[in-house]
């Protein structure tokens, strides 16, 4: 029993220090893949820019007629709902949307 833990209990930090490598690494490159994602998103604005192609703006009509008749709340929650942003851009964005 003693030589089948002296076995088993290296194994498992082994495992374990592998496993926390491997998701540090997926982290690392999940946010190399996010960064190159705004980077070229910033440059494709900018093309279009430079040649006078307007962007369009997404429109969020329920969301800035909840935010209008007074409830904020429900808007953020609608928005980030629609576009998966955290809570600050989104009431940022509920803001500037009732600001119109």
């Amino acid at each position: 029993m003693e030589n089948l833990l002296l076995v088993l209990v290296p194994g498992f930090i082994l495992v374990m220090v592998v496993i926390g490598f491997a998701g540090a690494a997926e982290e690392r490159r999940a946010r190399r893949m996010d960064r190159r994602l705004v980077d070229l998103e910033v440059k494709i604005n900018a093309l279009l820019s430079h040649h006078g192609v307007p962007l369009p703006e997404p429109e969020f009509d329920a969301v800035r007629t909840l935010a209008l008749r007074g409830r904020k709340a429900a808007a953020v929650l609608l928005y980030r709902a629609q576009t998966d942003a955290d809570p600050k851009e989104a009431l940022w964005e509920v803001n500037r949307l009732s600001a119109r």
